[in-house]
C-alpha cells in the first residue's frame, strides 16, 4: 500500500470518529478493503455503520500494513513526517476535532505527539493531551495513563495513580484496563492482594477476547485459589487464547494434555501447543517439548531436538533445562557424551537452587578426580 494513500484512509476514518467494536467478520472484510486498496468499499462499509466504535480497531489494522512488507521505516517515516502535506491535515483535523472536545480525537492526537505524526514528537503536548482525554472520560486515554504511571515512562512511577486509572477504565469495561487491574489484585500492586477481584476483572477482559485475560482465568480456574479448582473451565480458557496464540496459554494448554488434567491425556496435542509456545521464545515451553522428545526417544531425531529445546531455553537461564543439558552430555543422549559440559550445566542449574543438580555437580567432579582420563 502506497504509504500517503494509507494516511489519507486514515484521515478519512478519523472524520467519521466511531467508538463501537467491530465484529470479527466485520474486521475480516474491512481488513480486505485495506490490503486490496479498495476505498470506495472502506467509505461505504463505515457510512453503513455510523453507529459503531470502530476506529480504534479500524487504526489497529491500519497499523498492520503501516508497519508490514508496504513500506521501509525511512518511507513510513516520511509519510508521518509534519511535511506531509498528508500528515498534516491529518493532525490538524484531529487537533481542530480535539479542541473542540471530541475525547477519543484527544486521545489520538496525543499518540501523534508522542509518535510525531503530522507534528513534531513533543512528550509535554502527548501527556497534557493524555490527561485532557482521560479526565474527560475516554477509556483508552485512562488505561494508557494507568500504563504511563505504572511503568514509569513519560512520568514518575506512581502505582496509587495508576490503579486509579486502571479503575477509571475499568469502570467503562476497557478490556487492557480490566486486565492490568486483574494483575494488580492478583500480586496485591497498589491495593490489596484479592484474587476474587482479579477474577471478576479477568473475566471481563477475557470476555472481550483479551488473550493475557484469558490465560490468567484459566490458571486461576486450574489452581483452585478462588473457587473450586475447575480443570474444564480453565481448558476452556487456555484453548481460547492458545487460538490467539497467546504464549503462556499454549504452555498451560500443552501442559494440560501432557497430564490429562481436564481433558484425555494426548501427546501429540502437548507437542503441538508446547512447539508453539517454544517458538515464541518461551523457556517453560521449550524445555517441556525438550523433555517429550527426550522420553520419547524414538529415532535420533526426537533425541536432537531434545538437545536443541535444552539448549533454546537454557540459554534464556532455565534451570530445569540447564539440568536436563547436563544429563544429555553426562549421558551422550543427542550429543557426544562430554562430562565437562555436563559439569558445566549442571553447575549453572545448581547455583539457581537445583538440589539433583548439585548432587551431579559433587558427582562428577569425584569422578573427573578419579578418572581423569574421562576429561573431554
Amino acid at each position: 500500500m502506497n504509504i500517503p494513500k494509507l494516511l489519507l484512509l486514515l484521515l478519512i476514518v478519523l472524520q467519521n470518529a466511531y467508538s463501537e467494536k467491530l465484529s470479527k467478520n466485520d474486521l475480516v472484510q474491512v481488513r480486505f478493503f485495506i490490503q486490496e486498496e479498495k476505498y470506495d468499499e472502506v467509505m461505504h462499509f463505515l457510512q453503513n455503520h455510523q453507529d459503531s466504535e470502530a476506529l480504534d480497531q479500524v487504526i489497529g489494522l491500519l497499523s498492520q500494513y503501516e508497519y508490514g512488507d508496504n513500506g521501509t521505516n525511512q518511507e513510513i517515516e516520511e509519510a508521518a513526517s509534519p511535511r506531509n502535506e498528508i500528515a498534516g491535515q491529518l493532525a490538524h483535523l484531529v487537533q481542530v476535532k480535539a479542541v473542540e472536545g471530541n475525547t477519543f480525537l484527544q486521545f489520538i492526537l496525543s499518540q501523534f505527539y508522542r509518535i510525531g505524526v503530522g507534528v513534531e514528537r513533543d512528550n509535554r503536548l502527548f501527556l497534557q493531551w493524555l490527561y485532557t482525554s482521560a479526565a474527560n472520560g475516554n477509556r483508552n486515554a485512562q488505561n494508557h495513563l494507568g500504563c504511563c504511571y505504572q511503568k514509569g515512562t513519560y512520568l514518575d512511577k506512581n502505582i496509587a495513580a495508576a490503579v486509579h486509572w486502571f479503575i477509571r477504565a475499568a469502570e467503562q469495561r476497557e478490556p487492557n484496563a480490566c486486565y492490568n487491574l486483574g494483575c494488580c489484585y492478583t500480586e496485591g500492586e497498589g491495593v490489596p492482594q484479592d484474587l476474587s477481584k482479579a477474577l471478576s476483572y479477568y473475566t471481563i477482559a477475557a470476555e472481550q477476547g483479551d488473550a493475557l485475560a484469558q490465560n490468567r482465568l484459566g490458571v486461576l480456574y486450574f489452581e483452585g485459589k478462588v473457587t473450586k479448582k475447575d480443570t474444564a473451565a480453565a481448558v476452556r480458557w487456555f484453548t481460547r487464547a492458545a487460538e490467539l496464540g497467546e504464549p503462556n496459554a499454549c504452555y498451560n494448554l500443552g501442559c494440560c494434555y501432557a497430564e490429562g488434567e481436564g481433558v484425555p491425556q494426548d501427546f501429540s496435542k502437548a507437542l503441538r501447543y508446547y512447539t508453539i509456545a517454544a517458538e515464541q521464545g518461551l523457556a517453560l515451553a521449550q524445555n517441556d517439548l525438550g523433555l517429550l522428545y527426550l522420553d520419547w526417544k524414538w529415532t535420533k531425531e526426537d533425541m536432537a531436538e531434545a538437545v536443541h529445546w535444552f539448549i533454546r531455553a537454557a540459554e534464556l537461564g532455565e534451570p530445569n533445562a540447564c539440568y536436563n543439558l547436563g544429563y544429555c552430555y553426562a549421558e551422550g543422549e543427542g550429543v557426544p557424551q562430554d562430562f565437562l559440559k555436563a559439569l558445566h550445566f549442571y553447575t549453572v542449574a545448581a547455583q539457581q537452587g537445583d538440589a539433583d543438580a548439585k548432587e551431579e555437580v559433587e558427582l562428577i567432579q569425584q569422578r573427573l578426580e578419579q578418572e581423569p582420563g574421562i576429561r573431554r
